[in-house]
């Protein structure tokens, strides 16, 4: 779900409210990226964010940041995973704008923002979703150019039927079937399929352009 109403600009323009200096996003960034350094191969930046974000402490610390700085999680689909990108790292800017609409909070620029200025890959095979993944359903019906929802791919439920477990503002591992099929659309009601996915990039490639 995208955004339609926001907290003060002023408030944006701020860093992400965390008290404790143990949670800030530069020292989860700095721990998260040592602790993978040493106990594996681990690159790619896809598989930082699901490092990171699969664990639930991890989650709901993303969940309590998005309420300091955007107050609730509903249309907070982009607040959830532009939380979850800082907290590793990267930059997602939460006062930048795309058409006047905020990066950190509407589907349109947020995907804009990766694909544009990120240059992170686009992924049309869904059946080929990896951890970190960011997933982009199908255009809103009214507002035509905007997905109406972006969420963290985490691992397959059931791979067959193109259903994995997923990170958003809806919950934590929650499942959620990629592809629309009359199956699907029983046991999962309401869950608009998946138009594409975007894939991180690999760290070493994240000063190359």
């Amino acid at each position: 779900t995208f955004a339609t109403g926001y907290v003060a600009f002023d408030a944006l323009a701020k860093p992400l409210s965390i008290q404790d200096p143990n949670t800030s996003s530069a020292v989860v960034s700095n721990h998260l990226s040592n602790n993978l350094s040493k106990n594996s191969p681990a690159t790619d930046l896809g598989e930082l964010l699901s490092a990171y974000y699969a664990q639930e402490a991890n989650y709901q610390s993303v969940r309590s940041q998005v309420f300091a700085w955007y107050g609730e999680k509903k249309n907070g689909c982009v607040a959830f995973a532009a939380t979850a990108l800082r907290a590793i790292g990267i930059a997602i800017p939460l006062a930048d704008t795309f058409e006047e609409d905020l990066v950190a909070l509407d589907t349109k620029p947020f995907v804009h923002y990766l694909l544009e200025k990120m240059h992170w890959q686009r992924i049309e095979e869904l059946n080929q979703a990896r951890p970190g993944d960011i997933g982009v359903t199908i255009m809103d019906a009214e507002f035509k150019e905007y997905p109406t929802h972006i969420f963290v791919f985490a691992r397959w439920l059931a791979k067959d039927d193109l259903v994995a477990l997923v990170l958003d503002n809806q919950g934590y591992l929650i499942p959620r079937p990629l592809r629309s099929t009359p199956a699907n659309a029983k046991k999962y009601p309401d869950k608009d399929p998946t138009a594409f996915l975007i894939r991180p990039r690999h760290r070493s490639e994240e000063h190359t352009s």
